[in-house]
């Protein structure tokens, strides 16, 4: 950092998320946003970040929304202002490093083999899992993995399970959708089938990552307060919250 004016970081793959980079120090050192790249090979990604330091060491003023040449093995690029909301799941040291402002971050949009965009028709479909929209909020981007990473990093409690959560097993084994979310006051959650629980057996610590992958739509309970629980009678059908009898 004392020698360059930012450092790079990197995330590796986990839960179905390819990994990603970051930047920390270029707001500090040279005014410039912060920058996030996705689902290269490691050694690509940092390098990209750390032509794009010396850029701004150099006196360069970032061009949002511009092909910008010469950064990736010879494919244009684009820089796209990110959401404030993917902050938290994908960039928390950065956040950690500005301490008392937050920085703005910008994703470096890479083309496919042809130079096509992800927002260009002609651009290859079987790539575009490796690069999230992070200019819209979590919530409104299309499910995936992506989506799942993000509402699951900004979900609140969990401490009493280690940051799992309980779920009926018929979910977790079978499939059967989530009908009822349980805040529970000690901070945990459950994900249940509806069906009435007759023994312990019958409900299981899982990965909220993976209940979110499969049914992106939970993440409309993320704001549920403790002591309260949600209910509907279907997948796409309006929940019913309720506050829980002690």
């Amino acid at each position: 950092m004392t020698t360059y004016g930012w450092w790079v970081t990197h995330i590796f793959p986990e839960g179905g998320v390819p990994g990603w980079s970051f930047t920390s120090g270029l707001t500090h050192s040279f005014g410039w946003p912060e920058l996030i790249v996705t689902g290269l090979s490691r050694p690509v990604m940092d390098g990209a970040l750390n032509m794009f330091g010396e850029l701004a060491r150099g006196g360069r003023t970032p061009e949002l929304d511009a092909p910008m040449p010469d950064v990736l093995e010879g494919h244009d690029v684009v820089l796209r202002q990110v959401h404030s909301y993917w902050h938290h799941a994908l960039v928390g040291w950065s956040q950690w490093f500005a301490q008392h402002g937050e920085p703005d971050f910008v994703q470096v949009v890479w083309p496919d083999r042809n130079g096509w965009l992800p927002w260009e028709a002609e651009f290859d479909t079987r790539v575009g899992h490796l690069q999230p929209d992070l200019t819209v909020m979590p919530s409104e981007h299309a499910a995936g993995a992506w989506r799942a990473w993000a509402a699951d990093s900004a979900w609140p409690g969990r401490k009493q399970t280690n940051g799992l959560v309980f779920a009926s097993r018929s979910v977790v084994e079978a499939g059967v959708p989530v009908l009822g979310v349980c805040a529970d006051l000690d901070g945990s959650w459950s994900f249940v089938d509806g069906a009435v629980i007759e023994s312990s057996d019958q409900i299981v610590l899982t990965h909220l990552h993976h209940l979110i992958m499969a049914d992106p739509t939970l993440d409309s309970q993320i704001a549920l307060p403790p002591g309260w629980s949600a209910w509907r009678s279907g997948v796409g059908e309006p929940w019913n919250v309720v506050e829980d009898s002690d």
